[in-house]
């Protein structure tokens, strides 16, 4: 197993892995849907900040996506995204659109904002720490402050594991997810 940079010819496993470990019956249904809200931005616009784990074969079973600046990424994603999100789906478009109102002030502190997802059989084992440990040092070597992300309020699992690792609730959206925040 080794936790590389991400390369172009990994995208399309990258995309799959995303889809497969997607949450939510009307995200989990549709992988250009699942890609676009949390795939796609990150592999074609901020590489330079996305790193995969890999199985002895070098293919992708896991990944850490990235930018280092919500407040670019936002305006970059609703340039670049926003049209197609709403053609797939009018209610992500209108969470996608507002999503910055929910982040205004937590930005500011912890300005990069994050991904991650492990198939199934690579959980439990380390490897998830290892991707976030990655991106932190990278993240630490580029003069970024903070990072933060946003998981559903039902996924326990996950959140147990960004609080071992660090991360601390700054805010619930509604009930429905919650934003975890980590200083660098």
């Amino acid at each position: 197993m080794q936790i590389r940079q991400l390369k172009n010819s990994d995208i399309e496993s990258v995309r799959e892995i995303c889809f497969l470990t997607a949450q939510g019956k009307r995200i989990s249904l549709n992988k250009d849907l699942c890609c676009t809200l949390f795939c796609d931005y990150y592999v074609h616009f901020e590489p330079s900040n996305c790193f995969v784990l890999t199985a002895e074969n070098d293919l992708p079973v896991g990944y850490v996506l990235c930018s280092q600046d919500y407040d670019l990424y936002h305006k970059t994603y609703m340039e670049n995204f926003y049209d197609k999100l709403k053609s797939l789906s009018k209610h992500e478009a209108f969470l996608k659109k507002h999503e910055k109102l929910f982040l205004k002030k937590i930005v500011s502190s912890y300005p990069a904002h994050l991904h991650i997802d492990v198939l199934d059989s690579y959980q439990g084992k380390g490897f998830g720490k290892g991707l976030i440990r990655k991106l932190i040092d990278s993240l630490k070597s580029k003069g970024i402050k903070g990072v933060h992300l946003i998981v559903g309020a039902s996924n326990k699992g996950a959140i147990k594991f960004y609080y071992k690792l660090g991360f601390k609730k700054v805010k619930s959206i509604f009930g429905q997810a919650v934003i975890l925040a980590k200083k660098i």
